[in-house]
């Protein structure tokens, strides 16, 4: 199906380059970005919020004060802080 569409210059730029890489044509690559997209937005999202875990440490130790266990950035943040 034919469209117009208006796309930012350096978007437009970035997409020919992709399609010189993969000998594609610039329909062709803008079909799968739309679909890679969609198929991303169409993953159900889990939400484990309801989710109360007790983390037993052994030993007097425990887990650090202020520390977010539930997020991997936070976690990431503190092992590279060691």
């Amino acid at each position: 199906m034919r469209t117009t569409v208006n796309i930012d210059d350096d978007l437009l730029a970035e997409i020919k380059v992709i399609a010189g890489r993969k000998h594609a044509s610039l329909g062709e690559v803008v079909d799968d970005a739309i679909r890679e997209y969609l198929a991303e937005r169409q993953k159900p999202v889990v939400d484990f919020s309801w989710a109360d875990v007790a983390v037993e440490v052994p030993g007097d130790r425990g887990l650090r004060p202020g520390v977010n266990w539930r997020s991997n950035s936070a976690m990431l943040d503190l092992m590279e802080d060691l």
